[in-house]
């Protein structure tokens, strides 16, 4: 994968589809289903709506570091809710504008976090 690649061909090489789980789900169902599937995070979805993202991050700083039980919390609990997507004309976008766009996003929203 080259950054100026579009990001249709990365998503070609490396397969569309990915890995899911309820928000209403433990976090120990959401680690074994990482865990059996090999990947490293989960999209959330209630229904058809995208809830968040749960992650092996999201699990070490939010339930580890916090002496919670992984057999108790709730993945909605435990999840990064605030989510940015880049799917803007995948044919023609190239990796690096993806990233400019999540980069630009995250540097908004700790801009306005420092600022409250």
């Amino acid at each position: 994968m080259e950054l100026g690649d579009a990001v249709r061909s990365v998503l070609d090489q490396k397969g569309w589809g990915a890995h899911s789980i309820a928000p209403d789900r433990t976090v120990f169902e959401a680690v074994e289903t990482m865990a059996r599937e090999g990947v490293g995070a989960l999209v959330v979805v209630q229904g058809e709506v995208l809830a968040g993202v749960f992650s092996e991050r999201d699990y070490a700083r939010r339930v580890i570091l916090e002496g919670r039980s992984s057999r108790d919390a709730l993945v909605a609990e435990i999840m990064t809710a605030d989510v940015i997507t880049v799917i803007r004309c995948m044919q023609r976008s190239t990796v690096t504008s993806g990233v400019t766009v999540i980069t630009s996003a995250v540097m908004i929203s700790a801009t306005s976090a420092w600022r409250r």
